[in-house]
């Protein structure tokens, strides 16, 4: 009885375990695949920001100097997550996704005045130099208004807080990280890129080049045109161009059997009258006369 008693048990809980770890599997497989969904929003959100950038600045390469200021801010948002003693979750996820359009601000302002300077005749270090003093009170006040107003629910003030937490240190570890770093890593990646556009485009530039010098080359390499090559038209007995009468069929033109009439110097009722061609030899006051 004690035996039948005891085996029921550990059948039970055997059961349970199994159950237990179905659930957990299931959760598990639920968990993957809403980090797969939030991973796939996070791609699609930077994809988005660079496309309506390079629609706005007309250029695809201001857009990845933008872009460039992201990993500095993921780096701060793990950071903020470790200080406030927080684990990365759904939660932890839709702030990344917050955090794109959040960081690039910085990148914005800063290239949009680097722009404005070079169109005013500056040179790329000279807009530089200027655009960052220049901005950086706005985005001081941005990222200073941005985490004083998380902080809050950071340190979970507030009713709800415990879920919002994570969102709120993520963004706030990321837009203090980006706006310290933004100031140094944008300009150097500006120049950089810049100087590769310049190089790419010099080097376009050169090859066209040789190419119209090599084709111009084998143009004048040619053998100029002799005087067999070049199309001559039928002259006449005294040395000039013959113009063939209108109606002539295409040939020469016997001008003696044309003013004999035919062939044997018959005089026909359809015969032709001599044609002059203005240069013979005729006296001073004698008309010409046609051939009997």
């Amino acid at each position: 009885m004690a035996s039948n008693t005891k085996s029921t048990s550990v059948k039970r809980k055997n059961k349970h375990q199994k159950a237990g770890r179905r659930r957990k599997n299931k959760l598990a497989r639920k968990s993957t695949a809403t980090n797969a969904e939030l991973f796939s929003a996070l791609g699609a959100s930077v994809l988005l920001a660079y496309v309506l950038m390079a629609l706005l600045y007309n250029s695809l390469i201001h857009p990845f100097v933008i872009l460039f200021s992201l990993p500095a801010a993921i780096g701060g948002a793990m950071f903020g997550l470790f200080a406030f003693g927080y684990v990365f979750s759904v939660f932890s996820m839709m702030g990344l996704i917050l955090l794109v359009g959040l960081a690039i601000k910085n990148g914005i302002l800063l290239v949009d005045r680097t722009n404005h300077n070079r169109q005013h005749g500056m040179t790329i270090r000279e807009a530089l130099l200027e655009a960052g003093p220049a901005r950086l009170r706005p985005i001081l006040m941005t990222s200073t208004t941005i985490a004083l107003a998380l902080s809050p629910t950071a340190f979970k003030i507030g009713e709800g807080s415990d879920f919002r937490a994570p969102l709120a240190a993520v963004v706030i570890g990321g837009v203090i990280s980006s706006t310290l770093l933004t100031l140094l890593l944008v300009p150097v990646m500006y120049t950089l890129l810049e100087g590769l556009a310049n190089r790419v485009q010099s080097l376009g530039g050169a090859i066209v080049h040789l190419r119209g010098r090599s084709a111009s080359a084998g143009t004048r390499g040619l053998p100029p045109l002799t005087d067999t090559d070049r199309p001559t038209a039928p002259t006449g007995s005294n040395g000039h161009a013959a113009v063939p009468a209108a109606g002539a069929a295409a040939g020469p033109i016997d001008r003696a059997t044309i003013g004999a009439g035919g062939p044997d110097g018959e005089q026909g009722p359809h015969a032709r009258p001599a044609v002059g061609t203005g240069h013979e030899d005729v006296e001073p006051g004698r008309p010409a006369t046609q051939p009997g």
